[in-house]
């Protein structure tokens, strides 16, 4: 008998079965691959997804296996690249990684003794940290379910309640993303102003775009009007100097 059957063991199905067993009850992990295996995938880790990897103790693993750290990313809109770099979180971690998924899969397999309830185009490359995520909250909803601290059905409303609220704001971004359309004169707007803004700027502006940080951090007018008014006092102040 098991607590929990989990089908599907590859980044959101390994990942839950892993802490649910963490927790101690009794899991059935199944797939119909046999692993290690590959599978079509943009491979990107975002680095929250690395700190989750880092938080259950797997994210060592990956190094191991030689995959190499990046912290750079660059975007080109057509009309120039423009260049952000992750930040640190309080792990230390400041990179992403995009290990193959013959060799994460594989690890996340290992370390485990799949919720498909939503999917879009991986443009925007949030799959696997997504799907570590999402495990996280269903892990932790099905341990409040099983322990009988919440009803069963409770604790399901509560995962899906938790993950849409999570999920939504990137799938409409996705959404946008993964039509390919010409960059709106608003948002050339923004991309020619942050060209002379700080580092810091072009690092908030790329964590709203990829979801480290929420759209309104940076998509916001009190803070569009200053990158606006401080690209128009650079551009006056260069105009001097001529």
């Amino acid at each position: 008998m098991y607590d929990a059957i989990v089908v599907g063991a590859r980044c959101a199905g390994s990942t839950t079965a892993m802490l649910l067993a963490r927790q101690g009850h009794r899991v059935l992990l199944v797939d119909r691959a046999t692993f290690p295996s590959d599978t079509v995938s943009t491979h990107n880790i975002l680095y929250r997804g690395l700190v989750k990897l880092h938080e259950w103790g797997l994210y060592e693993r990956i190094v191991a296996t030689g995959c190499p750290e990046f912290s750079k990313r660059t975007r080109d809109d057509g009309d120039f690249p423009l260049t952000g770099y992750i930040p640190r979180s309080k792990e230390g971690l400041a990179y992403a990684m995009c290990p193959r998924r013959i060799i994460l899969d594989k690890i996340l397999v290992d370390a485990a003794v799949g919720d498909a309830g939503h999917h879009r185009d991986p443009a925007g490359a949030h799959g696997i940290s997504d799907a570590v995520g999402a495990a996280a909250l269903l892990a932790e909803d099905l341990h409040n379910g099983l322990t009988g601290e919440k009803p069963m059905a409770r604790a399901l409303a509560s995962y899906e309640e938790r993950r849409n609220e999570a999920a939504f704001p990137l799938y409409e971004q996705n959404c946008r993303l993964a039509a390919f359309t010409p960059p709106s004169a608003e948002d050339l707007r923004i991309r020619v102003a942050l060209r002379s803004a700080s580092q810091d700027d072009i690092n908030t502006y790329f964590d709203a775009r990829y979801g480290t940080l929420s759209r309104e951090t940076f998509f916001n007018p009190e803070n569009l009007d200053r990158l606006f008014h401080n690209a128009a006092e650079r551009d006056i102040e260069a105009d001097h100097h001529r």
